[in-house]
């Protein structure tokens, strides 16, 4: 008799042969699965999050600055809770500012790839000035 244990080699061999054939099929199979699937809980985030937005809406966007501290407010100031608020000191140092015709980004750095605040608003020449008043880079041909 044979060594015994060569004889497990065979199917051992054949099974992942068997595998690695039909694997290009099973990954296609997966990846459609899987694809349908992440689109469906893309969609209903997307959905929530629009239908929050709608909940929210119409409302007055306002900003306040006190000292070093810029707060938006999603009402009438005073009146209504705010909704989020930065201190803008922490940007003085290495912080980068750019304007657009109703946009402002603030970076943390200037080779930063994603803004740390972004405020939206009509006019954002205001936002220019309290950037400069607190010390924040701005952008060079940026502002009015």
């Amino acid at each position: 008799m044979g060594d015994t244990t060569s004889v497990w080699f065979v199917p051992l061999f054949a099974a992942l042969a068997l595998f690695f054939s039909f694997q290009p099929r099973i990954n296609q199979a997966l990846q459609t699965t899987l694809r349908g699937v992440r689109e469906r809980s893309c969609r209903r985030h997307a959905e929530r999050l629009v239908r929050a937005a709608r909940r929210a809406a119409p409302f007055e966007a306002a900003y306040e600055l006190k000292g070093d501290l810029l707060t938006y407010v999603r009402g009438k100031p005073g009146e209504s809770p705010p909704a989020w608020h930065r201190n803008l000191s922490k940007y003085r140092a290495r912080g980068l500012a750019f304007h657009g015709a109703s946009v402002s980004a603030i970076f943390r750095r200037p080779t930063s790839f994603l803004p740390a605040v972004v405020i939206l608003k009509d006019n954002s020449d205001w936002l220019e000035g309290v950037l400069k008043e607190v010390g924040v880079a701005v952008a060079p041909g940026q502002g009015a």
